[in-house]
């Protein structure tokens, strides 16, 4: 659903005062981005530990005082956990993060994007305004809605939809294409799926590949509305 950190901490770097009127420790981080499956490249990303300062999300950060990096945030004022904020892309701000996203989206209005790559070096984006998924009684169920962008409307026909793993899916959607997802159409859009999946069994958004195995990378976003 999002690209997967492999949270292995090779070295540690610096202390620095910033960020706002909080003094944050900023550590370097180096990690295996397994978005990219083929090579396992080695990306640097940043730990930021803020002493004073719990954000919801990445939305509560300001651009201006805070960049792209691993955050501890706590969107109910109760349970902490670490997320990457994207402070980059189309004006920063997104909480990168691919379980709890019931919690998170329960807190506010939120907008999800969604950016894909595939083996050719093409790119594109959907843009969702309106994002939010239920809790565990209601089988974390979609809401979704208000589609811009260049990779095509692939999660239309998923709103109001069930989230379904293998051992809950009446339809055999989660089986067939090797990864829990929502479900309608078994094969118009799926994230968690196999990596290189053949005849659809596998990662797919039909509207940017429309052949098996053409998607290189994914990565799910979200930024509270103002």
């Amino acid at each position: 659903m999002f690209k997967r950190l492999l949270a292995a901490i090779i070295l540690n770097s610096c202390l620095t005062e910033s960020c706002g009127k909080s003094v944050s420790l900023t550590v370097n981080l180096k990690v295996a981005v397994v978005a990219d499956f083929n090579t396992r490249k080695i990306k640097e990303y940043t730990y930021i530990k803020n002493n004073d300062f719990k954000p919801r999300d990445c939305s509560d950060l300001n651009k201006s005082q805070h960049k792209s990096g691993v955050y501890k945030i706590s969107p109910d004022n109760g349970s902490s956990f670490d997320v990457y904020c994207d402070m980059d892309i189309d004006d920063g701000r997104w909480t990168v993060r691919n379980k709890k996203l019931h919690i998170l989206t329960a807190s506010g209005n939120f907008t999800l994007r969604v950016d894909i790559s595939d083996f050719s070096g093409n790119k594109a984006y959907a843009k969702y305004k309106t994002f939010s998924i239920d809790g565990a009684s209601n089988k974390f169920k979609l809401t979704i809605s208000g589609y811009s962008g260049t990779a095509g409307n692939s999660m239309k026909i998923l709103n109001g939809m069930p989230f379904v793993t293998k051992d809950k899916d009446l339809h055999q959607c989660a089986a067939r294409l090797q990864g829990a997802w929502w479900v309608d159409n078994c094969t118009y859009s799926s994230l968690n799926g196999k990596y290189q999946g053949k005849d659809w069994h596998g990662i797919s958004w039909f509207t940017f590949g429309k052949k098996p195995g053409t998607i290189k990378t994914s990565v799910m976003m979200i930024r509270r509305r103002m």
